[in-house]
This record gives structure tokens, C-alpha cells and sequence, in this order.
């Protein structure tokens, strides 16, 4: 984001139900940490309104943000079963021209 001080970056936080792929925006910080993600962590959890009712699963990535306090009560709130997201190995682009043998 461009402002008065330069380009600054933000992060998103966002979360997808896959089956609908309703997507909620969680948050927005500049410079999130473990509380802000707490926090985050609360919002997506309420009992009234929470993005996570009902859900079985949640996959994260391997972020240091995802502390082990915020993956306990996650598992904790509501049963959710975690999985971390497996990074898919790099496979080159194929350009379509072959070399000769």
C-alpha cells in the first residue's frame, strides 16, 4: 500500500470454506503478532457469529504467527481438526519445445 511514509506492507489475514468459497477477511495489520493473531483467533471462534462454527477442518500454513497457544485453542474451542499445509514440490514449466536426442 502506497502512503505518505512510502510503500508499506500489510497483512491479510483470510480464511476460505472451500465448499462454498464464501471467503471472510479476519483482519488487517501492519504489523501483526502473537496477540493480534489471538485476537483474529477469537473473532473467527465467537460463539454467536464466528466464521468457524461448525467447521470439522482448518488448514494452516506453516507461519511462525501460528503459535503454539493459537493452534491450542483452536483445537480446543471447537474440535477443529488441524492439518498444516503441505508445500507442493516446484515442478519446471514446460515451454513446450524438446530438445534433441
Amino acid at each position: 500500500m502506497l502512503t505518505l511514509q512510502g510503500l508499506t506492507r500489510y497483512l491479510v489475514f483470510f480464511v476460505i470454506e472451500l465448499k462454498t468459497r464464501r471467503v471472510e477477511i479476519a483482519g488487517i495489520a501492519h504489523q501483526p503478532d502473537g496477540e493480534w493473531m489471538m485476537q483474529v483467533e477469537r473473532n473467527l471462534l465467537d460463539v454467536a457469529e464466528g466464521f468457524l462454527l461448525r467447521k470439522r477442518y482448518l488448514i494452516l500454513d506453516r507461519d511462525p504467527l501460528y503459535t503454539g497457544a493459537f493452534r491450542r485453542l483452536l483445537r480446543d474451542a471447537q474440535d477443529l481438526q488441524l492439518s498444516d499445509a503441505q508445500a507442493r514440490p516446484s515442478v519446471p514449466q514446460a515451454t513446450g519445445s524438446q530438445t534433441g536426442s
